[in-house]
């Protein structure tokens, strides 16, 4: 409209010419044409914005490029140097509809001053029902909770002062267990133990404090010793088919 209205203001503003027979005169008048939208900005350091095909792309000096928008993506490429997002008085608050993927060719470091928190799931109000996995950091401890932990290493070391487990069923399963403590202590209701063969090895004493002694042997019993005692407040029974002493 506005090439319409300043071609139609420009005929308005022609002289009126007439011939001598009286017929209005025809004037040809030709719009100037209109400019497309430039492709190309560029700033005073030489650095540039382009539209490159369906892409919005920005330039560095030399011609690296920076940023690229296309399709509703956005792609933010430095050239050299790092890529830093900075909010002086508030948060930086990333949200994606799908994924979150991080790629680095080297480390990745997340650094917090004051804590760290991470979840998958959705997050209960009952924590004795877990309903997700729940990640937390401070600087004085860290906490873990999830309804299904699975770990596997080849190699597994732990040192602490002071370790607690609390358990309602443990099971263990290894080739070879070593154990070297300098005290231990074992307080169970019952105790089971199967084996194909027991050896204990005690260099000191070896005291057993029992109510009651009950022994099912198979096979022969066997026992040496440099000197043997046997006490009893009450009788002692000796039953056999043949009692040899000697």
């Amino acid at each position: 409209m506005a090439s319409r209205n300043g071609v139609s203001k420009a005929v308005r503003d022609l002289p009126s010419a007439t011939p001598r027979g009286g017929a209005p005169a025809l004037v040809a008048v030709k719009a100037a044409p209109e400019h497309d939208p430039p492709r190309s900005l560029q700033a005073p350091d030489g650095a540039r914005a382009e539209l490159v095909g369906d892409a919005f792309e920005v330039f560095d000096p030399q011609g690296r490029l920076l940023i690229r928008y296309r399709d509703g993506g956005l792609e933010v490429a430095p050239a050299q140097g790092d890529l830093i997002l900075t909010s002086t008085t508030g948060r930086v608050r990333i949200a994606a509809a799908t994924d979150f993927v991080v790629e680095a060719s080297r480390d990745v470091h997340l650094d917090a001053a004051r804590g760290f928190r991470a979840s998958a799931g959705r997050v209960g109000a009952d924590d004795a029902e877990l309903s997700a996995s729940r990640l937390s950091l401070d600087p004085r401890r860290a906490v873990l909770a999830t309804p299904s932990l699975d770990v596997r290493a080849r190699t597994t070391q732990v040192a602490t002062g002071d370790a607690t487990i609390l358990a309602r069923k443990i099971q263990t399963s290894a080739t070879r267990i070593a154990t070297t403590v300098e005290e231990l202590e074992v307080t169970a209701g019952h105790v089971v133990e199967r084996a194909r063969d027991v050896v204990q090895e005690v260099t000191g004493v070896l005291t057993s404090r029992i109510g009651r002694v009950r022994a099912l042997v198979k096979g022969a019993y066997s026992l040496r010793s440099k000197r043997t005692e046997m006490r009893s407040t009450d009788d002692t029974a000796i039953d056999g088919r043949r009692v040899l002493l000697g």
